[in-house]
Parts: C-alpha cells; sequence; structure tokens
C-alpha cells in the first residue's frame, strides 16, 4: 500500500526567547538574525520589503502551519510582478483582495497564486521564522542594501553612488546645501542593474523635520503617511495650496479620501500650538487637507477649519522653514521619530 511521509520535529528542543540570561549549554545552536535576497523579477515588491524591513527588523503580526506574516504596510498598493512556487523561505506579498500589501514568509511549500507575487526568498535563519510567535520582531539582513537617497545631501549622495559603481546624474537645484527629493529609477533592483540614476534636488531650506503622534491619531496617520509616501521612504512632498495669515494649506498629489477613513480624532480641546500640523476631517467640506499653523490660534485648526473638523497629527520642528514658502510650491516632509 501507499506509506504516508510523516515529517517529525521533536519541537522541546526548539525554543525561541527574549532572555539574554539564559544560560547556554554545550551544544546548543543559537540564530539571531535572518538572511534574505531580493528577486530581481520583482523590482517593485524587492523595493516594498526594502520598506517593510528599513529598520532592520520583520516585525510578526500573525502566524498559521505554513506562513508568518507582517502588516506593517498593510492596504499599501502592490503590483503583482512574479508567479513562482511559494516553497518554503519564499517571501510574497498579497497584490490583490484581502489583505492587500500584507507580506509573508513561507515555513512550508505552497503552490503559486495569482495573488501573491513572490519577492524574496530567506536564505538563512528559517528557525527563526519558523519559531517566532506574533508581536516579535526578527532582526533581518536583506541582500542588496536598499539604495535611497531622498533626504540625502547631493554631495553625500553623488559620492556614495560613485563607491558603489553607479552612474549618477544631478538635475534641479544643486547648490552647497541641496539635498535630494527624486530618485529616479524609484528602486534598487532597477538602479543596480542598469547603474546609473537620476537625482532631483532642492534647497535644504524646502525640507521640513516632522513629528507625528501616532498614540493620538492613528487612523489619521494612516492616511497621512499613504498620501505623502512616508510608509515606504524618509521624504515626502507636500505641494502648497494656498497661504494667508500664519496658516499653508497643502493638497496631497494622491487623492485617498475615497478609501481612507478620516474620521474626527484627537480634535484639539483648547488653543493650537504653533507648529501644529492638521488634516480636516469628515465633519469638513474640504476633508483630507492638510495644514499648518505658524501662530497659536484659539478658534480655528491647522487646516483652516473650526475645532470639530480637525484632527491634529503632529508638529513641524522646523517652523522657521515655511515663514516664505509660496503658493505652487512643494515643500518635502521628513519624519523624525
Amino acid at each position: 500500500g501507499i506509506e504516508p511521509i510523516v515529517e517529525w520535529q521533536e519541537i522541546t528542543e526548539k525554543q525561541a526567547t527574549l532572555d539574554q540570561s539564559l544560560p547556554l549549554e554545550e551544544g546548543m545552536e543559537i540564530f539571531t538574525a535572518v538572511d534574505a535576497e531580493l528577486d530581481e523579477n520583482a523590482p517593485l515588491g524587492a523595493e516594498f520589503f526594502l520598506a517593510l524591513t528599513r529598520e532592520g527588523t520583520l516585525k510578526v503580526d500573525a502566524l498559521s502551519s505554513s506562513y508568518i506574516s507582517s502588516d506593517q504596510l498593510l492596504r499599501e498598493p502592490m503590483v503583482f510582478e512574479n508567479r513562482e512556487p511559494r516553497l518554503e523561505g519564499a517571501v510574497t506579498v498579497r497584490t490583490a483582495g484581502r489583505g492587500l500589501g500584507r507580506i509573508f514568509v513561507y515555513k512550508k511549500d505552497r503552490t503559486s497564486s495569482p495573488g501573491h507575487s513572490v519577492i524574496a526568498r530567506i536564505l538563512s535563519g528559517m528557525d527563526m521564522i519558523k519559531l517566532a510567535g506574533p508581536g516579535q520582531k526578527i532582526t533581518i539582513k536583506v541582500r542588496p542594501e536598499r539604495i535611497m537617497l531622498l533626504g540625502s545631501s547631493l554631495k553625500d549622495a553623488l559620492t556614495q553612488m560613485q563607491s558603489k559603481g553607479i552612474q549618477a546624474q544631478a538635475e534641479g537645484y544643486q547648490g552647497e546645501d541641496a539635498v535630494v527629493v527624486k530618485q529616479d529609477p524609484g528602486t534598487t533592483m532597477a538602479i543596480l542593474k542598469g547603474k546609473k540614476v537620476l537625482l532631483h534636488g532642492m534647497p535644504s531650506s524646502r525640507m521640513v523635520a516632522i513629528s507625528l503622534f501616532d498614540d493620538l491619531a492613528p487612523k489619521t496617520l494612516d492616511y497621512f503617511r499613504h498620501v505623502t509616501g512616508l510608509k515606504e521612504r524618509p521624504l515626502g512632498p507636500l505641494p502648497v495650496y494656498f497661504v494667508y495669515e500664519n496658516t499653508l494649506l497643502f493638497k496631497p498629489d494622491i487623492d485617498a479620501t475615497s478609501y481612507k477613513e478620516l474620521l474626527p480624532e484627537n480634535k484639539p480641546t483648547g488653543p493650537v500650538p504653533a507648529g501644529s500640523i492638521a488634516v480636516s476631517n469628515t465633519v469638513s467640506k474640504k476633508v483630507g487637507m492638510v495644514g499648518v499653523k505658524l501662530a497659536e490660534d484659539k478658534r480655528y485648526g491647522p487646516s483652516g477649519e473650526k475645532f470639530e473638523a480637525t484632527n491634529i497629527i503632529g508638529r513641524v520642528l522646523e517652523p522657521e522653514k515655511l515663514k516664505d514658502v509660496q503658493e505652487g510650491e512643494t515643500i518635502y516632509i521628513m519624519e523624525v521619530r
């Protein structure tokens, strides 16, 4: 007859721990990190994975017997690039349906799927993947390393590219204080393949550091980071829409109000301090508008609305840079964590 193949692993001999004082015994094997390699057939998905792991960790949000998954970029759109069987160690991104933007790492072989684009594979440390539980973070090294020059000084970026043998050209502003606000191609894999990149410079006075209130306005920040690109990049554009007495209004490049919720959240309860950043909520006719106040205001929020239509999301750390900004310009915001 047909004999089933039984796989048996003695689970008592494996454990995941955060306890650094755990006594080590002779013969123990210790795994502290995971190595992953990006797939060149999925340049956009590879960049997505580099964004997800940019702090050097992979956060586990859920697991099943066949995979672990991470929701750090959940609902961020991603195109399908690479259909392959999901073998043990395969990393995929969900590109359609429920769980869009969710990252999966497979612990067991599964067939290919039209909703899963294979973007990377684990080279070593699979034992950590198999033992990790929800809420844990795994140290991960992804190769090749990300080429992300946004926010760097133009001078440093050009030197860095030269040292990697990549031909870098600059356009736009190229003065001493120039910072990189755009790179083309946008993905690491495409830059490495073509061995060239075009960098767009702006004066550093147009790059503004901000601090965001994650605990107070998580839903509004999901919208804000999505429309500015801050979920995946260190720097994001905010086009200036309107400027009037101590108030700057910005209209994000991406219109996401139809699919991102902007219910009232973290409304001001007293005078709004100078430097506050807000998004207009669903009470407002101009829902999704972003605003900054350069002076304290007792009546109106940063996006020019009454308090009930105002969601406060953070503050500008360098308000002096916004004093001479004109309509039609674009400023670039950099989140300081």
